[in-house]
Parts: C-alpha cells; structure tokens; sequence
C-alpha cells in the first residue's frame, strides 16, 4: 500500500473542492433556468379542447396550439363563436397572450385565416367567465406574425378559453399557436 504523501493530500482535497463548487454552480443555474421557463408549459395542461374541427385534416386538432407542433383549423365554414379551451392542472395567472396564425397555406390566404374579433376568457369553474381582453377588427398582415396584447389580470385561474366572434375569412379560421406569460 502506498503512503499518500501531506502534499498528494491537499491537491486532492483542493481538486474535490474545486469539483463539487463546480457541481453546486451546474444546479444553481438549472434551478434559475427552470424558474425562468414560462408559466405555460405544456406539461401543465390537463386539457385543450375547441369548438369544432375540420374534419377533412387529421392533425387540425388544438392540441399542439401551445406549442406550435398542430394547428387549429375550426370546422369549414366557421360557425362563430368558434374557440379553444386550455384547462391547466394547477391555476395559473396570466398577463399576456401572443397569437400567431397558420403560416403554411395557400400564398396570400394566411393572414386571413387568423381571428379577427376575440376575447380571452378565463374561469376555474367552466360555467362563469371572466373577459381578460377584448380584441376587434385585428388583421394580420403578414402570416409569420405574432400579435401580442397585454392585459390586467389579478387572479389564478384554471381554464382559459380563446372566444372567436369573427374570422378574418368567412371560410376558414386557423391558429397555429398561443402564447401566455
């Protein structure tokens, strides 16, 4: 058996000391990361459901809207109120909404597909709810866009619900993604 000298004995104390710091920093900035990432992660969804869906297409279901993999398309033709509806697990409070419509469709009729008269909607029983925003006449003008609209909102709730009174086409109402902060 070899005899660890004084000196083999700090470099190695030195080096478990430099290594374990360097562990506590790669937890410490996981953890600021992690309490950084969104409010609304996918992961704390129970639920998406919506109004209608265009039974032509299989992946026009709004299951993906949060995160962009589907998009929405309601039923052909639209008949508003049309909306889509995301319960969470654990309420959460939002202040914020960015809506972003079908960016892969036929040249010139993206920008149209998108809602045009909306309110967010919020609720934690599903029977009463409480409009956070109000949005008329909104067009898009160009289909890689993101709209954005900020709001008042004091509250946690478990449902939010995207309520379309009226579409930009009269034939086709599409969302690609919602976005909350």
């Amino acid at each position: 058996m070899k005899t660890v000298s004084w000196r083999e004995k700090t470099v190695l104390i030195a080096v478990t000391i430099v290594v374990s710091f360097s562990l506590l920093q790669c937890n410490s900035k996981t953890e600021e990361k992690q309490a950084k990432t969104p409010v609304a992660d996918q992961n704390l969804v129970a639920t998406i459901t919506a109004s209608s869906t265009m039974d032509s297409n299989p992946v026009a279901g709004p299951q993906g809207i949060l995160t962009g993999k589907t998009t929405w398309h309601a039923q052909k033709p639209s008949k508003y109120p049309e909306w889509v509806e995301i319960k969470y697990a654990i309420p959460q409070k939002f202040t914020k909404i960015a809506i972003k419509p079908q960016d892969k469709s036929p040249q010139g009729t993206e920008y149209i597909r998108g809602p045009k008269d909306f309110s967010l909607q919020a609720s934690n029983d599903g029977k009463e709810w409480v409009n956070l925003i109000e949005v008329k006449n909104d067009l898009y003008k160009n289909p890689m866009d993101w709209h954005e609209w900020s709001f008042e909102n004091k509250k946690a709730y478990s449902i939010y619900r995207l309520f379309i009174t009226a579409g930009g086409s009269p034939e086709l109402l599409t969302v690609q993604q919602i976005k909350f902060e």
